[in-house]
């Protein structure tokens, strides 16, 4: 089983790899990444924390540009993750916006649930077009593509790292 401290390293690679070296994401962001992907990994195995890692940082970089802070679509979308809140909505959690920006374990968390639920309810060829878009779409295909490739390409890319 891995531990939480080479989760967190193998995130600080990827996402560097991710950003091809312009913005690592910070300690606190990786250590609620590696919490929620510890708790609750997108995938059974041995390798599934680091699977759900790759996901946690494909969607930091391509939604959020590695920006804990990241505010965006108006307004309406919130933390590195994106999560959609329009006109004050509150995640299914019940937290708001502001809360996912200030709380990078509450924005994990809610990454890792829409992701667990993106995958299982959307089509097999397109994993994360309800990440993406919330419906089926051309653009949701393109943005599903690409995020589901970074994820993989992260973990062919950026080799496991062993607990001493």
């Amino acid at each position: 089983m891995i531990s939480k401290m080479a989760l967190v390293a193998w995130g600080l690679s990827a996402s560097l790899f991710a950003s091809n070296g312009l913005r690592k994401l910070s300690s606190d962001v990786l250590g609620a990444m590696a919490d929620v992907a510890l708790a609750s990994p997108l995938v059974d195995g041995e390798d599934g924390p680091r699977v759900t890692m790759a996901y946690e940082v494909a969607i930091a970089w391509l939604e959020g540009a590695n920006d804990a802070r990241a505010i965006g679509d108006g307004h309406a979308s919130y933390c590195w993750g994106q999560i959609n809140l329009p006109h004050g909505a509150h995640t299914r959690e019940g937290w708001s916006g502001p809360e996912l920006v200030s709380d990078p374990h509450k924005c994990a968390s809610v990454v890792v649930r829409i992701l667990r639920m993106s995958m299982e309810k959307g089509p097999a060829d397109c994993p994360l077009c309800l990440y993406a878009r919330g419906r089926v779409s051309d653009e949701a295909r393109r943005l599903s593509r690409t995020r589901v490739g970074l994820a993989h390409e992260l973990l062919e890319t950026i080799p496991a790292i062993s607990a001493p």
